[in-house]
């Protein structure tokens, strides 16, 4: 990567907030010059973009995601029209999508976008949830939203909208400062709690109860959390069980405040529409197993039919031996196939869809014991001799017992 030609300097600036920055506007207690990229206006229209001009013009992780800090922290607004209504961002995609839209969001619309550029850009970037507390209170705002980032494996936490400013009476006061930029867990603990313990990326991590009584001494005495071995099994576990993860470490860490019970209750609720779902899915999706099994039962019935006219026309008009051969071993092994399938394909006991399955299986059985009969003629046939093969297809009996 390469150096920018042009940078943007920022003044660094602290907030007087007791809770959550959009309660309260920003105060300057500090300054310090920060250089920074900045992102060209050419470049902002997708967070696709912004991520390419990021990796080509600096020269580190760290300039990348102080670059992106600055541009959202400076161009993006407070919406304080769905300041309690978090579900509106609750999809991190369409939330970075509004947020990078409409230059508005809550936290979960800020950490969304800035987590989608990151990543974009090559950086290791989560969004974490949580709740923030001032001394042993909390904040009256609930829930709360900001972006952990790993730079040289070490993790270290950006709160994105505490950046941009704060609200006042409704109302939204930008005053941009690089206070929330890549600190360290265990400072960052004491202003912003995640749910779920990984996310405090401590090696004793700290409960809902501990930091509500202000007692940060007690984790020291219980055994060490390896939070990275626990984030990198995680990340090898799909959605479903990524959640149901965190719902039992969740548990395990008390469930102390009506910030985390919410939360915890909203993520079990998550779960069961997912498992719902899922059930549905895989219902669907053996109903297009069946489906599509029956359709090739179908297509062997016809198949053996055009078989059956042919042998009652004693095999005229004339078809080669081997063609007659691969024929009635083709349908063989198709009905081989097709209970394959259908032995694969399991509903609910008792359900019309199990019946059903259970009727084609019976079919695809007598099926299979037909082709068998008609393998064996046609095995016998081509062993006949071509002035002896007109004989097979009559019922020869003596006194009432076949003899051929």
């Amino acid at each position: 990567m390469r150096l920018i030609a042009a940078v943007g300097i920022a003044v660094m600036l602290g907030t007087a907030s007791t809770g959550n920055a959009q309660t309260t506007k920003a105060k300057p207690v500090a300054s310090q010059t920060i250089t920074y990229a900045k992102i060209p206006d050419t470049e902002v229209m997708t967070s696709t973009a912004m991520a390419e001009w990021v990796k080509n013009n600096t020269s580190n992780q760290t300039e990348a995601l102080r670059a992106i800090y600055a541009w959202i922290g400076k161009n993006v607004v407070y919406d304080t029209r769905n300041t309690y209504d978090p579900q509106y961002y609750k999809d991190t995609t369409d939330a970075a999508l509004k947020t990078l839209r409409t230059r508005q969001a809550i936290c979960y619309g800020y950490s969304s976008l800035f987590v989608e550029i990151a990543r974009k850009a090559g950086i290791s970037a989560m969004l974490v949830s949580g709740y923030t507390v001032s001394g042993s209170q909390l904040s009256a705002d609930g829930s709360h939203a900001w972006v952990a980032v790993n730079v040289g494996d070490k993790w270290s936490l950006i709160d994105p909208t505490w950046a941009a400013g704060g609200v006042s009476g409704n109302k939204f006061y930008p005053s941009f400062t690089w206070k929330y930029f890549m600190v360290a867990p265990d400072v960052y603990i004491k202003t912003h709690v995640p749910f779920d313990p990984m996310y405090q990326f401590l090696e004793h991590p700290h409960t809902h109860t501990a930091i509500k009584e202000n007692n940060w001494t007690d984790a020291a005495a219980r055994p060490v959390f390896a939070f990275a071995d626990t984030i990198a099994a995680w990340n090898r576990l799909d959605s479903t069980a990524r959640l149901e993860n965190a719902v039992d470490r969740i548990r395990r860490f008390g469930v102390s405040n009506m910030y985390v019970s919410t939360e915890l209750s909203y993520m079990i609720q998550v779960l069961d529409v997912g498992r719902q779902n899922a059930k549905v899915a895989a219902h669907n999706a053996m109903a297009d197993k069946f489906n599509a099994t029956t359709g090739k039962y179908n297509e062997l019935v016809n198949d053996f039919n055009a078989y059956v006219v042919f042998k009652n026309k004693q095999f005229t008009p004339a078809k080669p031996d081997k063609e007659i051969r691969e024929w009635i071993d083709t349908m063989a092994a198709n009905v081989d196939n097709i209970t394959t399938a259908l032995n694969e394909i399991v509903f609910d006991g008792g359900s019309n869809n199990a019946r059903s399955v259970n009727e084609a299986k019976r079919s695809a059985k007598d099926m299979k014991d037909r082709i068998a009969e008609e393998q064996a003629f046609v095995t016998k046939y081509l062993k006949t001799g071509k002035l002896f093969r007109k004989s097979l297809f009559y019922k020869m009996t003596w006194m009432g017992i076949p003899v051929n």
